[in-house]
Formats: C-alpha cells, sequence, structure tokens
C-alpha cells in the first residue's frame, strides 16, 4: 500500500518497461494515473461534455487532466488556491469553491454538470457534488418544457438549442466517487431521482489501465507539469513528511530519490 522501500522484489510479469525519455519522477505516478483512468473510462465521457471535478490533490489533478485530454470541457475547484493554480497552469478552468457550490459553477454550468467526479475523500462533500448535477428538462403533454427546477417555462426549441446532448438521448447525469472515502456517504435519493443519476464507484485499477497509462506518461499531449515541487532525498523524508502534516497547501505530492 505505498510504503517506502530501497529495495523491492517483484515476479517479472510485474514489472513494466518504460519507453524511451519518459521522465522517472512521472513514471513513479503510474499506479495513480492508472486509478484515474479506470474512472473515467467508467465515466464513458463525451467529447465537450461538461464535467466538474471537485478536489485537486493528486487524483483530482491527474483525473482533471486527463479530461481535458479527451476532449471534455472540464472545471474544478478545490479548497486550497495553490492547487487550483497548478490546474489551471495546466490548462484546466478552475473556480473558488463557496458554501453553495452550484453558485460557484453557475458561470461556467448553469444548468448543471453532466459529470461530476468528486476526488475529495471527503464524505461530507457528496451532498455539494450532487447538487452540480444537470438537472432533466420537463416537458409536459402540451409540448413545453421546463429547465429542471426553475418555475419558468421555455420552448421545448429553446431548451435543445441550449443543451443540445439532448439531441442524442438523455442519458443522466453521473456522479464518480474518485476518493477514498473512511465514512459512511448519505445520499438522498430525491437527488438523484429526479435527474436520473448514475452514481459510480470505480475500484483501483487493472492491468489494462496500467499499460495505457504507461502510454500516456509517453505522450508530450498529456501534461504533468507542476505535480512535483523537486525531488527530495529519501534521507530527507522525515522532515518532508513532518512540513505536510504541519502545512499541505503548498505540495501536490513529493518525489524522492534512493540514489
Amino acid at each position: 500500500w505505498g510504503g517506502h522501500a530501497n529495495h523491492i522484489i517483484v515476479p517479472q510479469e510485474e514489472v513494466f518497461i518504460l519507453p524511451d525519455g519518459v521522465d522517472y519522477r512521472n513514471a513513479t505516478l503510474t499506479a495513480l494515473l492508472a486509478t484515474a483512468l479506470h474512472g473515467v473510462d467508467l465515466a464513458n465521457v463525451r467529447i465537450k461534455e461538461q464535467v466538474a471535478v471537485i478536489g485537486l490533490g493528486l487524483v483530482g489533478q491527474l483525473c482533471a487532466r486527463l479530461l481535458h485530454y479527451c476532449g471534455a470541457n472540464v472545471v474544478g475547484t478545490d479548497i486550497l488556491e495553490y492547487r487550483r493554480k497548478i490546474a489551471e497552469e495546466a490548462g484546466i478552468t478552475v473556480v473558488a469553491p463557496s458554501e453553495n457550490l452550484r453558485k460557484a459553477f453557475e458561470v461556467h454550468f448553469p444548468y448543471g454538470a453532466e459529470l461530476v467526479l468528486d476526488a475529495t475523500g471527503s464524505s461530507k462533500t457528496m451532498k455539494s457534488s450532487l447538487s452540480l448535477l444537470r438537472e432533466k428538462p420537463r416537458q409536459d403533454p402540451c409540448g413545453s418544457a421546463q429547465d429542471g427546477g426553475s418555475e419558468n417555462k421555455k420552448s421545448m426549441f429553446e431548451i435543445l438549442k441550449k443543451q443540445s446532448h439532448l439531441l442524442n438521448g438523455w442519458r443522466g447525469p453521473r456522479l464518480i466517487a474518485q476518493g477514498s472515502y473512511a465514512d459512511p456517504m448519505e445520499i438522498c435519493y430525491y437527488d438523484v431521482f429526479d435527474n436520473e443519476a448514475g452514481f459510480i464507484v470505480p475500484r483501483v485499477h487493472e492491468l489494462k489501465d496500467v499499460f495505457r497509462a504507461i502510454e500516456l506518461l509517453a505522450d508530450p499531449r498529456f501534461n504533468l507539469n507542476g505535480m512535483f515541487s523537486k525531488t527530495h532525498s529519501y534521507k530527507d523524508a522525515p522532515e518532508v513528511y513532518q512540513k505536510l502534516r504541519e502545512n499541505p497547501s503548498g505540495t501536490i505530492t513529493e518525489c524522492f530519490s534512493w540514489k
């Protein structure tokens, strides 16, 4: 489970050869990148689909960058400004969080997001993340439509014009619980029922995801800038971890060299 070791013995079939030119520091992210890739695959994202990523720690950063790489319209947020800045420098649109998360994303997703990826690891955020799910337009027998919970009725033509994805058939918004959650989640049935929402909980990753993650590491178009501050000597590990305990807001992850 990620414990540090200067020597590890593994079966030959569990060893992966890195392509030429892959940065060793980036290669340390292979397993987590495979995990993020597995979740993104399960989300079944379409090009230009509206995606909200909640939590821009290491896994959230990887997911946001994968989704952006796939052509999705990604907007992310995190309570730590440093994480938002790193994501923004990688080309991800970010918003500052607020008590009303739906309001914070409204400028980008006025009708809500088609996919919400929660990578916070906090069960307490789940209610706010669910509030971001896109609302299903309602159509009455006379042919008019109502956009979600709004009281303003509009013509079906107007709704479809603004929400062209509906022309391909409504498939419901999805929420991906991509973090690791120690506490039970409380989900209100009616929050997901009205919108025919899907709730997806990915496992870690599969072997195929590791191979694809390694291929991504070799792709210069896939941006991993800003994930590490610098490489530390393994001798400095106690000091580095102590600083992380005292102030985790200035880094995404740390990398150690055993040389």
